[in-house]
């Protein structure tokens, strides 16, 4: 099947148009079914899954229908119904536990995972396939733990793990023998890492090996996908034409086979390579079109992605108010995605830990049990049987002991990282928010206080200009450079990008005037030496002094915010003070 798919789709057809038993005819349809999944052949895979699904049931015969679901699973993934996907992987990893076949039990918790991927749900993605390739090592199937392997490694990757991911696909290729559809699969899965790492020679190096491997067998889908990534390294090059003509061969493809993912990627892909044409036209032809694909999926992460470039495609035609609509709607969804994957995390640790001490108390009194039925029928005093007792007893209560102390410290790490944020080390955009309401509920006991919010100059030429790895170096210089500078009970927080909320205490308007200067003086001259010094390092802001006196804090971020556009307007690098009307 791996190396002559159509040769296998003659002989099982053939053999479908001979047979009377449905047994043999299950089999023939599986084997057609499975040849024009290799040949990613889609509708007639659902014609002849559907075919032998129907038989299988009405048949009774699980272990086929067993088979014949994972077509039904593939084929809604591929549409793009992530959760319709997931809910018959899991009953179908239910249905392989009922067969008690550790072959199908592996494969089904293999492509469960790949399901939880699909969902986000990395830690119990990560749990089913490294379970399904220490049943397959046991059982030497290597062409699975191959499938395993890359599924692994896929996970890591989505982690941005890419050092490990590329780890996973050398693992996966090991254990895979000759030149076959999985081998192009895992050369293409390689270079798509090495892309993440901007090691772009591997990358094609790679991409080439997908194509050749693809081509010994016919496997135009993964060529396909092998040349949008050689056109992904075009576009992160500049070489926009190059990209743009790669972009539209694959487009066809994907667009035949209504691969609604793809459809969205390269029609994202081809707006940002418009954009740097400066083509605004056609850019706005295929964010359109990659904006009716991302509602389809229905997937933050890609409504994420297609944000990012619409805000790109206003700052490029300098529509400034657009841009920074599109700004807030991204900071937006990346707060909500921040919240739901920390509510997921928090969920999972308690799954987790409760497991866990669920087996250490059944291992417990496995033991306990045990102890008794020795002591009975040895006939030992009771007074060995009470101290023994005790003693389990007291193992009991220290393993609960430092569940909790396990627990404890597991709740600390979460406040930290629901507070802070990661990058920067400063209060992230939740915590800062929250702490300003605390503020404004204490009225009127509180003392006057002021409210700084900056913007970094030009970040986006920084990151154009020197890459996005010493843009994180400006962000934590800036950072650090502001906590120098403020008071005890000053506080500054990350509300997205390149901006920024610090609280001051009371202060003069003069006073604060001399903080900011002193900061500017600072994250201007006494860069770290990973910032080059052609470098140009500059922020506005904008102030409200007496911010006590506000009726809400929604008012102060309206018009704080008014005050930094302002700044922003008069040539940046200016701090401008608001004057509310109160």
């Amino acid at each position: 099947m791996q190396t002559q798919p159509r040769q296998v789709l003659k002989v099982a057809t053939k053999s479908l148009n001979n047979v009377n038993d449905d047994k043999s005819k299950l089999v023939a349809l599986f084997y057609i079914a499975d040849a024009y999944n290799m040949l990613n052949n889609y509708s007639k895979i659902d014609e002849f899954a559907n075919q032998g699904l129907l038989l299988a049931q009405q048949t009774n015969n699980q272990r086929f229908i067993f088979e014949f679901t994972y077509f039904k699973i593939f084929q809604l993934e591929l549409s793009g119904d992530y959760h319709g996907a997931f809910q018959l992987a899991n009953t179908n990893a239910q249905r392989a536990k009922s067969l008690a076949d550790e072959r199908l039990i592996a494969t089904a918790l293999t492509v469960r995972g790949q399901m939880y991927l699909n969902l986000g749900n990395h830690q119990f993605a990560l749990r089913d396939v490294e379970e399904a390739i220490e049943i397959f090592k046991r059982n030497n199937d290597n062409k699975n733990m191959s499938n395993a392997f890359n599924t692994l490694a896929i996970i890591y990757a989505d982690f941005n793990d890419f050092e490990n991911s590329i780890k996973f696909y050398k693992e996966s290729l090991k254990s895979t023998t000759g030149k076959n559809f999985d081998t192009s699969t895992i050369y293409y899965n390689l270079g798509s890492s090495y892309i993440e790492l901007n090691q772009y020679d591997k990358a094609l190096e790679y991409y080439r090996k997908t194509i050749d491997a693809a081509s010994l067998v016919n496997d135009n889908y993964t060529k396909t996908f092998a040349e949008n990534g050689i056109a992904d390294i075009y576009l992160k090059k500049d070489k926009f034409d190059k990209a743009i003509a790669l972009y539209l061969k694959t487009l066809k493809l994907f667009s035949q086979d209504n691969d609604i993912q793809m459809l969205f990627n390269v029609n994202l892909s081809l707006a940002q390579a418009y954009i740097g044409k400066k083509d605004f036209d056609r850019a706005k032809k295929y964010l359109s079109r990659s904006k009716k694909y991302s509602s389809t999926l229905n997937i933050d992460f890609s409504r994420l992605n297609f944000l990012k470039i619409r805000e790109r495609f206003y700052e490029s035609q300098q529509l400034w108010d657009k841009a920074y609509t599109a700004l807030k709607k991204r900071i937006n969804l990346e707060n909500t995605i921040y919240q739901s994957n920390k509510e997921k995390l928090v969920e999972e640790l308690k799954i987790k830990y409760n497991a866990r001490f669920d087996q250490e108390k059944m291992k417990l009194l496995q033991q306990q049990n045990n102890l008794q039925e020795s002591l009975i029928l040895q006939g030992k005093e009771k007074n060995n049987y009470l101290v023994i007792i005790i003693g389990l007893g007291a193992l009991i209560f220290l393993v609960t002991f430092i569940a909790f102390l396990i627990q404890k410290k597991q709740r600390k790490k979460l406040y930290i990282l629901s507070t802070t944020d990661s990058l920067t080390n400063t209060y992230n955009r939740r915590y800062i928010i929250s702490y300003l309401k605390a503020l404004m509920s204490k009225k009127p006991t509180i003392q006057d206080f002021a409210i700084v919010m900056i913007d970094l100059d030009y970040f986006k030429k920084v990151n154009d200009t020197y890459g996005h790895e010493i843009g994180n170096q400006v962000l934590k210089h800036f950072a650090n450079t502001v906590k120098q500078h403020l008071a005890k009970g000053e506080i500054i927080g990350r509300i997205g990008g390149e901006e920024w909320l610090v609280i001051l205490n009371n202060q003069k308007d003069e006073e604060i005037r001399q903080v900011l200067k002193s900061i500017r003086k600072n994250y201007q001259q006494n860069k770290p030496a990973s910032i080059s010094k052609d470098c140009q390092l500059n922020f506005s802001s904008g102030i409200i002094r007496q911010a006590h006196n506000y009726p809400n804090y929604d008012q102060i971020l309206n018009d704080v915010d008014k005050a930094l556009y302002k700044a922003k307007n008069s040539g940046r690098g200016t701090d401008c003070f608001y004057t509310p009307v109160l």
